[in-house]
């Protein structure tokens, strides 16, 4: 009770605005929580510093192998559209790693490829491979790399999919933006 005081004492009244301890954007008095950052206007919270400072040693410090991903669903570039499809739908996933005739990886399928090529160009799913289809050549990561890097490569090419890859270039496994997000959620909250 007595730190959820001290909050409060620090949160400044300007009129009839709240003035948010965060980001210092001037709310409606009496309002949960800011509009602008979303903190918390009548919870303890754990300060700003303190979440990033936390936040930095875990992206620097922590690997993809952290995220302890699951394996990839890989189909070979012969594989129908429609079949890719279905397998996603059954899965419940987002993407599909797709390997050339020695299995590595040569692309990934993913619903934005099926939006914006096959939706938007009428193809017919039965008679196209996700070979034509497929995003070439994708970003990809090793289990080593730190989540900074996982983090900035998914950022810097608005990637939701970042596939993980051996040192032979065999698909292992992939990452999405949501493992990432809530990895990181947990481990601030814990």
């Amino acid at each position: 009770m007595k730190a959820i005081l001290q909050r409060l004492s620090a949160i400044r009244y300007r009129g009839d605005r709240v003035e948010c301890p965060c980001c210092g954007y001037l709310n409606v008095s009496g309002a949960d929580e800011c509009e602008m950052c979303l903190i918390s206007l009548t919870e303890e919270e754990m300060p700003v510093a303190e979440t990033r400072k936390l936040l930095e040693a875990i992206l620097y410090h922590d690997t993809v192998a952290s995220l302890e991903p699951g394996a990839a669903f890989s189909l070979p570039e012969s594989a129908t559209v429609a079949e890719a499809v279905v397998a996603m739908r059954e899965k419940r996933i987002g993407s599909v790693l797709v390997t050339d005739e020695n299995g590595k990886m040569s692309g990934i399928f993913t619903e934005r490829d099926v939006l914006a090529r096959v939706m938007a160009e009428e193809i017919d799913p039965e008679s196209r491979a996700i070979g034509e289809m497929m995003t070439r050549d994708p970003e990809t990561i090793e289990l080593e790399s730190s989540l900074a890097q996982a983090f900035h490569r998914m950022m810097v090419s608005d990637l939701r999919y970042l596939a993980l890859v051996d040192h032979e270039g065999r698909p292992v496994s992939i990452v999405t933006s949501r493992d990432l997000i809530d990895f990181l959620s947990a481990r601030v909250e814990g």
